[in-house]
C-alpha cells in the first residue's frame, strides 16, 4: 500500500470509529474492522489465557479479580474469549457465544440488553448479506418464536421483536409490577437450550456439538453501589451462587471485579464461598508484556494493510514507550499507568501519519521524534503520562467550548426566543461573557456527576443520564424558570460531551431504559488536573451544605432556606455572625456563588436531593 493510501485509511478509521474498550492497550482507534482473527487481537499474557482455559475446564464459574489498571477485563474479553472461539476447551467443542455487560444501575436489564447485543444483533447485522438473510432470519423466527417475521421486514422492525421475545424468555414479570422486573434463574439456566437451535439452522445442521454460552460480568463491584436497587443486587448475586453452586452444562461465567473492593462480597452469605473456589489473580503489566500489547495490535493492522513485514516502532520509541510506562513519574495511582498509556497511543500514532503526510520517509515507523512532538511529552511538573492527558484534554475543552459558544449564539438569535434579564441588557461582549459562563457551568455539573467517591475517599466513576445533568444544573433550572421552549442545556451538554467521547475519554452506555455517560477510567478524573480541581470543588460544597444543614437544624430557619435566595436572606436578617461561625468566610462566598446566587451552577434540586440522601 502506497503511503497516501495508508494515511487515507487510517484517518478514516480514527474519525468514523470509537475506542474498542476490550482492549488494555489501543494504538488503533476501530481495530476490528480489519477482518483480523479476534485470537490475533490480544497479546502479552498468553500464560494466564492458558491459566484461564484451563479453569474453565474444571469449573463454570471463574472470578478474575485485580486491581484497577491490571487489564483484567481485557484478559477475559479480549483474550479467554477469542481463545475459546478459536480452539474449544476439553469436552467443549461446540461453538462459543457470548454476551458481556456492566452492572451499572441496571443490571438485570443489562444483562437483558447484553443477550440482545451480543447473540441477537451480529446475526441480524449478518442477515444484511441477501443470501443468507432467509436462513438468519428463520434461525431467529423459529428460535424465539416469532411471529409474522418475513424477509421483507427491516433489520429494526426484526430487532425489536427479538427484544421483546427474550424480555418474555428471561423476565418472570411485566414491565408495570410494583417490584421491579425480576430475572428467571431457571430461564438463564436453561437458554443454552435456544442457542442449540439457533446454531443448527444457521449451521444447517452441522454442530460439532451443544453450544456454549460466556456470561462475562465485568465490574462486578458495581452491583453494591448505592444506586443499584435491591431486588436488582440480590439478582445478580443469586445468578452467580446458581451457577456456580449448581453448575449448568455449557452455561459459564466469568466475573471480573477489582481486588480493592473485594471486602463486599462478603457481607453477602454464600458469596464468598464462590470467590474462594473460582478465584483468579492478575497481576500488573511487566515491560515484555507491554511491549507485546503496544506492538502486536499495530501489526495486525499493518499486515492487514499490506505492511507485514514493517516493524511499527523503532527501537528507541518503543524503548521510549515502555521506559515512560516503567517510570509512571507523577502518575498518583499505579493502576493509572496503563489507562493512561492507552490514552497515549493513538495520540503518537496520529503524531506519526501527520509527518508521514508532510514527508516521504522510508519506513512508515512510529520514531522517537513523533513522541516527542506529542503535547505534553515533556511536562517538568505533570510528567509525561499526565502531561499528555491534560494537554489533549484542555484542548478538546477549548475546542468544545468554542462549538458550543457558537451554537448558543445561534440559538439565542432565533426569532421569539424569550430571553432573560441578562439577555436583554448585554451587549454582545457580555452576552460572549454569558455563554462562556454558562457553558463552563453545564460542562462542570456534568463532569462532576461522572464521579463519586470510593470507600477510600478517592474518585471513581459514576453512571449519569441527560435528564440527571440537566436537573442538576443551575443553567437548566433557569431555563426552565424563563419558560424556554428550546432546550439549550440540553444540547451544549450533548454537544460537549461528544467532544470527549471522540477521543475515548467519557462513553455513552446502556443503563437499562437510559443512555448513560461515565468516563472509560478513573484516571482520566485523577490524572486531568482541571477534573480533579471541579471534583474536588464540587465535594467540598457538599460537605459545606450538610454542615450548614445540621446546624440549622437545631435553630428557627423558614421553610424556603435552600431556596436560591432563602439562605442568604436568612442569613442576612438575623443569622450572619451565627453561619460564619459554622463555616468559612470563603466556604460561604463559594456556596452563595455556585449554590444559592443567581448565576449559581448547581440546581436547588441538586441541593435538596443531597440534604435528603445525607440524611438517608
Amino acid at each position: 500500500m502506497q503511503r497516501d493510501d495508508f494515511i487515507a485509511k487510517w484517518r478514516t478509521v480514527r474519525d468514523s470509529t470509537t475506542p474498542d474498550r476490550n482492549f488494555s492497550v489501543q494504538p488503533f482507534p476501530g481495530l476490528r474492522s480489519f477482518g483480523s482473527s479476534e485470537a490475533d487481537l490480544f497479546f502479552g499474557r498468553d500464560e494466564q489465557i492458558d491459566e484461564l482455559r484451563e479453569l474453565m475446564a474444571e469449573r463454570n464459574v471463574v472470578f478474575v479479580l485485580g486491581g484497577s489498571g491490571s487489564g483484567k477485563s481485557s484478559l477475559v474479553k479480549a483474550g479467554l474469549i477469542p481463545s475459546l472461539r478459536a480452539e474449544p476447551i476439553t469436552q467443549r467443542v461446540g461453538v462459543w457465544y457470548s454476551l458481556q455487560f456492566r452492572p451499572g444501575e441496571a443490571p438485570s436489564a443489562r444483562f437483558v440488553q447484553a443477550f440482545v447485543d451480543d447473540i441477537i444483533a451480529p446475526i441480524i447485522d449478518r442477515a444484511k448479506d441477501v443470501s443468507v438473510k432467509k436462513l438468519c432470519y428463520d434461525a431467529l423466527r423459529k428460535t424465539f418464536k416469532l411471529k409474522g417475521v418475513d424477509e421483507n421486514d427491516s433489520p429494526e422492525a426484526v430487532l425489536s421483536q427479538c427484544l421483546k421475545a427474550v424480555e418474555q424468555l428471561l423476565y418472570e414479570n411485566e414491565p408495570d409490577a410494583k417490584e421491579g422486573r425480576i430475572i428467571s434463574i431457571d430461564a438463564v439456566r436453561s437458554i443454552v437450550a435456544k442457542l442449540y437451535t439457533l446454531d443448527t439452522i444457521l449451521s444447517g445442521a452441522a454442530t460439532a456439538g451443544p453450544p456454549n454460552l460466556l456470561i462475562v460480568l465485568d465490574q462486578f463491584e458495581e452491583v453494591f453501589e448505592d444506586d443499584v436497587g435491591e431486588l436488582d443486587r440480590k439478582q445478580m448475586i443469586a445468578l452467580v451462587k446458581s451457577i456456580y453452586n449448581d453448575p449448568p452444562a455449557s452455561l459459564f461465567l466469568a466475573v471480573t471485579a477489582r481486588s480493592e473492593e473485594l471486602h463486599r462480597c462478603a457481607e453477602h452469605d454464600g458469596l464468598a464461598k464462590v470467590i474462594n473456589g473460582s478465584l483468579y489473580l492478575v497481576d500488573l503489566m511487566g515491560k515484555a508484556e507491554l511491549a507485546k500489547a503496544i506492538q502486536g495490535p499495530a501489526k495486525v493492522v499493518l499486515a492487514s494493510w499490506g505492511l507485514a513485514s514493517r516493524q511499527p516502532f523503532t527501537e528507541t520509541a518503543l524503548e521510549a514507550l515502555l521506559e515512560t510506562y516503567r517510570a509512571g513519574d507523577r502518575v498518583l495511582l499505579a493502576a493509572d499507568k496503563l489507562p493512561l498509556t492507552q490514552h497515549l497511543l493513538p495520540i503518537v500514532w496520529d503524531r506519526a501519519v501527520q509527518r508521514w503526510s508532510e514527508t516521504d520517509p522510508e519506513e512508515l515507523q512510529v520514531e522517537a521524534s513523533d513522541l516527542q512532538a506529542v503535547p505534553g511529552w515533556a511536562d517538568p511538573k505533570l510528567g509525561t503520562l499526565r502531561g499528555c492527558l491534560n494537554a489533549q484534554a484542555d484542548r478538546i475543552l477549548a475546542e468544545a467550548m468554542a462549538s458550543a459558544e457558537k451554537r448558543w449564539q445561534v440559538i439565542r438569535s432565533q426569532p421569539g426566543l424569550r430571553r432573560n434579564e441578562a439577555d436583554r441588557r448585554g451587549a454582545d461582549t457580555r452576552a460572549a461573557s454569558l455563554a462562556r459562563r454558562e457553558i463552563g457551568s453545564l460542562i462542570t455539573v456534568a463532569l462532576t456527576l461522572l464521579a463519586k467517591r470510593d470507600d477510600r475517599g478517592n474518585p471513581k466513576r459514576a453512571f449519569a443520564s441527560l435528564a440527571e445533568i440537566l436537573d442538576a444544573s443551575g443553567v437548566a433550572e433557569r431555563e426552565l424558570d424563563s419558560r424556554k421552549q428550546t432546550s439549550i442545556s440540553a444540547e451544549i451538554i450533548e454537544m460537549t460531551l461528544g467532544f470527549f467521547m471522540a477521543a475515548g475519554l467519557i462513553e455513552l452506555t446502556p443503563d437499562g431504559a437510559e443512555l448513560k455517560y461515565t468516563v472509560v477510567h478513573e484516571a482520566f478524573i485523577r490524572g486531568w488536573n482541571l477534573y480533579q480541581e471541579l471534583w474536588k470543588d464540587a465535594q467540598d460544597r457538599e460537605e459545606q451544605l450538610i454542615e450548614i444543614d445540621r446546624a440549622v437544624g437545631m435553630r428557627r430557619a423558614p421553610s424556603n432556606l435552600w431556596s436560591p435566595i432563602g439562605l442568604l436572606n436568612w442569613i442576612n436578617a438575623e443569622n450572619e455572625v451565627w453561619a460564619r461561625s459554622i463555616i468559612s468566610e470563603t466556604a460561604m462566598t463559594g456556596l452563595l456563588a455556585n449554590v444559592f446566587g443567581d448565576d449559581r451552577t448547581f440546581s436547588t434540586g441538586w441541593c435538596r436531593a443531597l440534604l435528603a440522601r445525607s440524611k438517608a
